[in-house]
């Protein structure tokens, strides 16, 4: 390990995972558009964006788990597993402000990430106990 955790460095790398999830997300949603427009050459172009984006990400990904010494996956399930509970909440509670504020069909998205998350969530905890068991 380089640099401990919480330095420049390393919110430099999660910064640019943070960017770079997003653009991935956007052009995925962009292809998707120009296909539906009849935009065959621009929906290959942005989907070639994303591959190149997704390919840097996982980079970007390496390199954090390299200078956190948290490559193994197991860990980083756990990780995942603790802050699943934490998405899902922040996601209730901001289909609810979205309620409150009289956008229910926003609000109905944010509802559709919180069960989204505690599905994944399920869906860990199982696996992860199938994993175990079958190490012992």
């Amino acid at each position: 390990m380089n640099e401990p955790t919480g330095t420049d460095a390393m919110d430099a790398l999660r910064a640019g995972i943070r960017h770079i999830s997003a653009s991935v997300t956007r052009t995925e949603y962009l292809a998707e558009q120009a296909d539906v427009d009849g935009e065959p050459q621009l929906a290959g172009l942005l989907r070639s964006m994303t591959e190149r984006n997704r390919g840097l990400a996982q980079g970007l990904y390496a390199l954090l788990a390299e200078e956190t010494d948290t490559a193994d996956a197991r860990p980083g399930v756990d990780d995942l597993l603790d802050r699943l509970p934490t998405h899902a909440a922040h996601h209730a509670s901001l289909a609810e402000e979205l309620r409150v504020g009289g956008r229910g069909d926003l609000a109905s998205w944010m509802d559709k990430l919180a069960t989204a998350q505690h599905d994944h969530l399920v869906s860990l905890t199982e696996a992860r106990h199938w994993t175990e068991e079958n190490l012992e």
